[in-house]
């Protein structure tokens, strides 16, 4: 904290400063500083709270520097809502109490390409692309119930006459969308990644690489019996091939992340590993979170060596060469078009896919996954144009060829 603290006074900040975290004496005594306003976080419990922030700041003035009026989701939970009357509840608290306050978050948001994080504690909790947060407006930016509240207690608080709102953002129906070509990712991996060799496996970190994919690739020499592949340290999600045929996917979370392996014939066989890099850890003790293969790759107990690496962030799908087809083969990026009348937002519907990445017109809109609660993705209308193109990753298998872009949104 001393260190961020001068460094913000060398860079010619001379603004006030303070730290702001959680009500509680461990977060107090060990995230503030002696000679800085302390304020603290929370989302009930005011009175607690403050009375706790009293004992380390005695006199100051009271502030609320994450007033949590909703929260955020992780894959495979269920959609955050939090109560408008336990909103009101906590502002009525916060405004008798004449102390200052931020809404946390005030505007929904998206984490738009791969700039969700993640939170570890009993495991590997990755953040959904919407960080909708139940806020007061929308993810695009429409008012929610919640706004019109709290608008109304601000404005009687402060003696104002409210002024006429703008209106709601205009959102459009683009209807169904036909993906009419792809392109094999494992087959075309030299074409939109960097190739690198190396002993053991390599992190994306130590290759380069901040976001995205790896695929690791070596031969495994026959003849071997069939056991099991352990890959020690997987960061985050793996698709383990053995001459191009699927053998399973590994998750960070699995009890055992191994796979059963077939027997290998004299001529032995190649084994690839395609890693998806989900969102790095943000918070506690596991920040350190390196992607990849942070270990190492066994059979049985034998560990596997002398790896081809591609490095694949994901930033070069305009190399793919595409089919006119639609494969089974997976994971594999297929391509449509579609024509838009105006620019207004929308939202991609993947009814019917599993688990990847949507790209409009190279712009990177995110993850899905079937397990939820995110069931679209937040279309700004800026990044459209009269014709346009969508490539989706499919990573686990389609049961059809057809998305949809609607004007209605889909969360929990």
């Amino acid at each position: 904290l001393r260190a961020i603290e001068r460094m913000m006074r060398e860079n010619g900040i001379t603004v006030p400063l303070f730290t702001s975290d959680g009500p509680n004496d461990g977060m107090l005594a060990g995230g503030t500083l002696p000679d800085l306003l302390k304020v603290v976080n929370f989302g009930s419990r005011t009175g607690e709270a403050f009375e706790k922030l009293r004992e380390f700041d005695p006199g100051k003035p009271l502030m609320c520097g994450e007033f949590w009026n909703g929260w955020f989701d992780h894959w495979g939970e269920q959609h955050h809502k939090r109560e408008v009357e336990t909103v009101e509840a906590e502002l009525k608290n916060l405004l008798e109490l004449d102390a200052s306050f931020s809404f946390y978050m005030f505007h929904g948001g998206t984490n738009f390409g791969f700039t969700a994080g993640a939170n570890h504690d009993d495991g590997y909790e990755p953040t959904v692309t919407s960080y909708d947060d139940d806020a007061l407006l929308t993810e695009w930016g429409d008012y929610t119930p919640k706004y019109h509240a709290v608008r109304k207690m601000l404005h009687e608080a402060a003696g104002l006459s409210p002024e006429p709102l703008p209106s709601s953002p205009a959102l459009q129906n683009i209807g169904s969308v036909r993906l009419t070509q792809s392109a094999s990712l494992l087959e075309q991996a030299e074409l939109i990644g960097e190739r690198h060799e190396a002993v053991s496996p390599r992190t994306m970190e130590q290759l380069g690489q901040n976001s995205g994919m790896m695929l690791y690739r070596t031969r495994v020499a026959g003849p071997y019996g069939s056991g099991t592949l352990f890959i020690d340290g997987l960061h985050d999600r793996a698709h383990v091939f053995l001459d191009g045929r699927l053998l399973g996917v590994i998750y960070r979370n699995d009890e055992r992340q191994s796979v059963q392996f077939p027997a290998i014939p004299r001529q032995g066989a190649t084994l690839e590993i395609l890693v998806e890099a989900m969102g790095r850890v943000n918070y506690g003790p596991k920040l350190l979170d390196r992607k990849g293969i942070t270990g190492c790759v066994r059979l049985n107990n034998q560990q596997l060596s002398h790896w081809e690496i591609f490095t694949m962030p994901l930033n070069h799908l305009d190399r793919l060469q595409f089919a006119d087809n639609v494969s089974a083969q997976k994971p594999a990026v297929l391509r449509g078009t579609f024509a838009a009348s105006s620019r207004a937002d929308c939202f991609v519907h993947l009814d019917g896919f599993t688990k990847g990445v949507v790209f409009i017109n190279g712009f990177n809109l995110g993850r899905y996954w079937k397990i939820g609660p995110q069931q679209s993705l937040y279309l700004p209308g800026v990044l459209l144009k009269e014709e346009n193109e969508i490539l989706v990753l499919e990573l686990d298998g389609t049961e059809t060829d057809t998305i949809s872009i609607t004007d209605s949104h889909k969360l929990g």
